[in-house]
């Protein structure tokens, strides 16, 4: 049969086209966000527009490349990804136990940040009475700075010559007297010299700092010997309030994620039935009963060299209703300081 060639024939065939072509747009709409999501499938697999922008936020060195270069990186990563995924299952390596319990690690983890992020969500932000509160106690930090001028001798020492060289310093009345007994002993000496703000360094080194005079020195324990620090002089460098507050509020606002989540774990174990067992069960009633192990042999007697542990102390959490650590602020505030001489 063929189509007549008149104008209202024409006409009809074009309203015809016309409808079913609406027909078409308005199912396809119906799956448009659906279809959008999806961009490439690797066999039977499908790999979304999400799985991209996850590996973009994930990747930041990804995410350099230009706006559609970065993208085809990141799906190309995935469609490889997804290959060897496809290979891994063929193989059957999903039923090995190591990849087992490595899939279980992974799926532990991932619930325990999700909870987390959850739970420190939830915590409430510093307000300005929070802020005035954490710079007014903090004075070394903030209102009374100081940038410290230091000399620094590394020492490649035996513990035995540690020893001798605390007790030697505990008597020495200046650093030349120190420098003559070290090369004596022909001990390994690297020096240096460094300006630190309060912030950069160590509180138990920064406590000790402060009450020092120029000239004096102190011996710190370090691994593999001792260290020594000479303070050549100190100055003034103060920061205002205004300068350092969204730093401030950063480390409030860290440190309350913190709380909230630790808080709810203890609350959570306190809940729980905890059990150990086999090798951790006499080690758990030892803790449980108070018992300290022993840790070596009584003091030497005689004078002993003053140490000062560089290292922080224990993280913030061991006790959830303690205020924020020296170290912590310390650790917190510096990149807001950071620029500041």
């Amino acid at each position: 049969m063929q189509l007549s060639k008149t104008p209202g024939a024409a006409g009809a065939r074009f309203a015809l086209l016309c409808c079913f072509a609406l027909c078409i747009s308005a199912c396809s709409n119906q799956r448009s966000d659906e279809a959008t999501q999806v961009v490439a499938t690797v066999n039977k697999s499908e790999i979304s527009v999400h799985q991209v922008n996850q590996v973009l936020q994930r990747q930041p060195a990804a995410a350099s490349a230009p706006g559609a270069a970065a993208e085809r990186q990141a799906l190309d990563r995935l469609i490889e990804q997804e290959i060897a995924v496809q290979r891994a299952l063929e193989m059957k390596l999903d039923r090995e136990p190591e990849v087992m319990q490595n899939m279980a690690a992974a799926r532990r983890e991932v619930l325990a940040r999700a909870y987390g992020a959850k739970v420190a969500a939830a915590a409430t932000p510093p307000q300005t009475a929070d802020v005035q509160a954490f710079f007014d106690a903090r004075p070394a930090l903030f209102a009374q700075r100081k940038v410290y001028a230091l000399q620094e001798y590394a020492i490649q020492a035996t513990q035995a010559q540690v020893d001798a060289l605390g007790q030697f310093v505990a008597k020495a009345k200046s650093l030349p007297e120190v420098t003559e007994y070290l090369r004596s002993q022909q001990l390994g000496v690297r020096a240096n010299q460094s300006t630190q703000a309060a912030e950069n360094l160590p509180p138990a080194l920064l406590q000790r700092l402060d009450a020092m005079k120029p000239g004096q020195l102190l011996l710190l324990a370090a691994p593999g010997g001792a260290r020594i620090i000479v303070l050549g002089g100190t100055r003034a460098a103060p920061v205002t309030l205004a300068q350092v507050q969204p730093a401030i509020e950063q480390a409030l606002t860290v440190e309350r994620k913190r709380l909230a989540v630790q808080t709810d774990l203890d609350a959570a174990r306190k809940s729980s039935s905890i059990q150990y067992l086999g090798p951790f069960a006499n080690a758990a009633r030892a803790a449980d009963s108070g018992a300290t192990p022993a840790v070596g042999s009584a003091a030497k007697s005689g004078p002993q060299p003053t140490f000062v542990d560089r290292q922080d102390p224990a993280p913030l959490g061991s006790n959830p209703g303690a205020a924020p650590t020296a170290a912590a602020d310390a650790a917190m505030v510096s990149k807001g300081l950071a620029g500041l001489k």
